[in-house]
């Protein structure tokens, strides 16, 4: 899955590599689309509605107007001959449609007409545009596979790297705030594009290439990666992760593949389908689980006791006796293999032992 959308009817539509559309309907069938005859040529990598009964898609080679009520491609523009793989951002703006392709001479930052004529907003002719966000009528943020610059179309100047990475999406959050997903984590940066957050490895980002991040109506971050979603609470500062034992696609995801519907509802693409994700109901478990010893071992034979061995809370043995093991479960059996262990030797350990 390479793009996602969903249609004011309820239908879920995904852009797939090399074979055009899967339409989920509201009954629960799924059709498939294919838009033209050379696989090379049916790579959906963009989405967008129009209106009620039209999507913009944007191929491998082509921008094209579908109708999803009569299955028609209606309007039809191709951008290039020699089929490319292209990252579009497409924004609505002032009645017209921007978004950013790889053509067969550069980078291009383009406004898209109702009747499909096309006006170039900025050329770039050795950078490779993955994303881009409107600053205001002159200023772009644009970002590339190396680096995220911001670009002044009256002038034709662009600043200084603002963030040295591949730029993978980039977000404006109700704080006022620049999210930049990259294969190096994400950048928080304020409106004035200065940096506030670096957010990685090295504070609980599960894996460091993030394809997209949303802000859900909770103003948290989800995070699409290659190791499955996160979940950032910008309260706590703190990560959630899910991963295909939590019912995900396949623990990798994809560039662009993402949605956010007016209801709150999350979608995200990968390698192996789409999912959808409703923040406000996803149930968390704070609570640690009970703890059970089975079983315990003193100089690797077996402890023989009248008790229950979970029952025991004192082991007085002599000196020489002084190997000893146990065999314990957490009683959690939603996900058991999630559950997680640490143990801690009063006198002897420092810290606890995961």
């Amino acid at each position: 899955v390479k793009s996602v959308v969903k249609t004011p009817d309820g239908k879920l539509i995904t852009g797939q590599y090399r074979s055009s559309f899967a339409i989920y309907h509201p009954d629960g069938t799924v059709t498939a689309k294919r838009l033209f005859k050379n696989d090379g040529e049916n790579s959906v990598f963009g989405l967008k509605n129009i209106d009620d009964c039209h999507i913009l898609a944007v191929t491998s080679t082509r921008i094209l107007s579908y109708n999803h009520c009569n299955d028609k491609i209606e309007k039809l523009y191709q951008y290039t001959e020699k089929p490319q793989t292209v990252y579009p951002s497409i924004q609505y703006n002032q009645g017209n449609y921007e978004m950013n392709l790889i053509g067969n001479t550069g980078s291009f930052l383009l406004n898209l007409y109702p009747d499909f004529r096309i006006d170039t907003i900025c050329f770039f002719p050795q950078d490779i545009v993955t994303t881009y966000f409107r600053i205001n009528e002159q200023q772009f943020l644009i970002g590339t596979d190396n680096e995220l610059f911001v670009y002044n179309t009256t002038s034709g100047e662009r600043s200084k790297s603002i963030v040295k990475a591949w730029i993978k999406s980039i977000i404006f959050t109700s704080q006022q705030h620049y999210i930049i997903a990259t294969t190096n984590g994400i950048y928080v940066l304020n409106k004035g594009l200065n940096l506030l957050l670096h957010i990685a490895l090295h504070n609980g980002l599960r894996d460091a290439f993030v394809y997209t991040v949303i802000e859900d109506h909770s103003g948290n971050y989800w995070l699409s990666h290659n190791k499955g979603l996160s979940c950032y609470d910008v309260g706590s500062q703190q990560f959630i992760h899910y991963d295909v034992q939590d019912g995900l696609q396949s623990n990798e995801f994809n560039t662009g593949a993402f949605y956010q519907h007016e209801d709150g509802s999350l979608y995200f693409g990968g390698v192996n389908g789409v999912n959808q994700i409703n923040p406000n109901v996803i149930f968390k478990n704070s609570e640690p689980p009970q703890i059970a010893i089975h079983q315990i071992f003193v100089d690797d034979e077996l402890f023989e006791t009248d008790s229950a061995v979970n029952e025991i809370s004192c082991l007085i043995l002599p000196y020489y006796r002084n190997t000893i093991s146990l065999d314990f479960s957490a009683l959690d059996f939603s996900i058991p293999e999630k559950n997680r262990y640490a143990y801690f030797l009063s006198g002897v350990d420092k810290n606890w032992i995961l």
